[in-house]
């Protein structure tokens, strides 16, 4: 990765903004795009490389016996592996191009969530960063429903950014609608209806939302995608239950499963997009204390869901170092302007070039508008 900023003109002792990486706004996107074509290629030669794993091919078997859920998930993904396989045959590319095709529009959904939050520079290098952190890049590669996931979930936040911001019903319906469809798709997404109460009953500006119909409205339409899988837990005797509550886990507590657990998430994000989101959730935090409920109904979101299965970590039959992903998506708008911060502190061009180049960031842009 080359440096963050031209260092040409700049003298020896000088420390702090430099100029921008790629210019303007305009070229910075270009850029992104650029990344965005090569890495859609890349991941379509794994796809069609790849032999097909037990997963999809459950996903695929199930929904060729369509039902309204599924002992292990909801209905949403099975249905849209039947449909994938109807539509393109049975071919590991044919049944993962839909899912890639999915997985690919995370850029965009990560740029929708950001750009109120960070302003619009920093919400493309959102956008290009994650593409870059391998959870949320690799997203696709396989027919998992991990990419969609992200998708809503960057969609669901971004709608209630605008709708705790500008209180428009239509806002409200479409974080409604994001969780609803998040629900049919799998039951990890409520993670996020579980945040959002806690932050509700938490905090005095939450408390203040409960006054808003449109957080009833968004509540009672996110949970109508619940409503399938609860009338076939209703009639088949509550597998679904049984087996996330009570097959996955052994509930004998095992500290190493924590530590092992970190770990992995600190390999599989890479040290660096690891530290720099643990900084993204502090500026997040600091942005929430100095007035911004959107931005901490989003951060509080992204920090529960990586608490909640660092948590359950020690109780895993297996570990699932994939849960904690969706936490990720909501801490990546802050990930930008934690790097920045990290390059400008440099105290001379040389360490700035040599000590504290691979991170990727551009100068701070303005705070957007509240009403954004």
């Amino acid at each position: 990765m080359t440096a963050l900023y031209d260092l040409h003109d700049t003298p020896a002792s000088a420390a702090g903004p430099r100029r921008p990486l790629f210019g303007d706004e305009r070229a910075l996107m270009r850029v992104a795009l650029i990344l965005w074509l090569a890495l859609t290629a890349w991941k379509l030669a794994l796809a069609f490389a790849g032999n097909v794993v037990w997963e999809e091919s459950h996903f695929v078997v199930s929904g060729s016996r369509p039902d309204l859920a599924y002992p292990d998930v909801p209905a949403g993904w099975p249905l849209f592996a039947r449909l994938a396989a109807e539509l393109f045959g049975w071919s590991p590319l044919a049944v993962r191009a839909p899912g890639l095709a999915v997985a690919q529009l995370i850029p965009l959904g990560v740029f929708f969530l950001a750009e109120p939050l960070v302003g619009r520079r920093n919400a493309i290098w959102a956008a290009s960063a994650s593409m870059l952190l391998p959870p949320l890049g690799v997203s696709g590669t396989i027919l998992y429903p991990e990419g969609a996931l992200q998708l809503l979930m960057a969609l669901m936040l971004g709608c209630a950014v605008r709708a705790v911001r500008t209180n428009g019903l239509a806002w409200w319906i479409g974080t409604g609608a994001a969780g609803a469809l998040g629900l049919f798709v799998h039951y990890r997404i409520g993670v996020i209806g579980l945040a959002v109460v806690l932050y509700a009953v938490a905090t005095a500006d939450g408390r203040k939302l409960f006054a808003r119909p449109g957080l009833w409205i968004a509540g009672l339409i996110a949970a109508a995608g619940l409503v399938p899988a609860l009338l076939y837990n209703m009639r088949e005797g509550w597998p679904s239950t049984e087996y996330h509550a009570v097959n996955r886990h052994v509930w004998e507590f095992n500290v190493a499963g924590l530590f092992l657990h970190l770990l992995e998430q600190v390999a599989l994000c890479t040290p660096v997009f690891f530290l720099g989101l643990f900084w993204a959730a502090r500026d997040g935090v600091r942005e929430w204390m100095d007035g911004d409920q959107a931005a901490g109904l989003v951060v509080a979101t992204g920090v529960l869901v990586f608490l909640l299965f660092a948590a359950l970590a020690p109780f895993y039959r297996t570990r699932l170092p994939h849960w904690p992903f969706l936490g990720y998506v909501a801490l990546i708008p802050w990930l930008p302007g934690a790097l920045i911060a990290f390059v400008d502190a440099a105290r001379s061009p040389r360490q700035h070039r040599c000590g504290r180049w691979p991170s990727p960031a551009a100068r701070r842009s303005p705070s957007p508008a509240p009403s954004a």
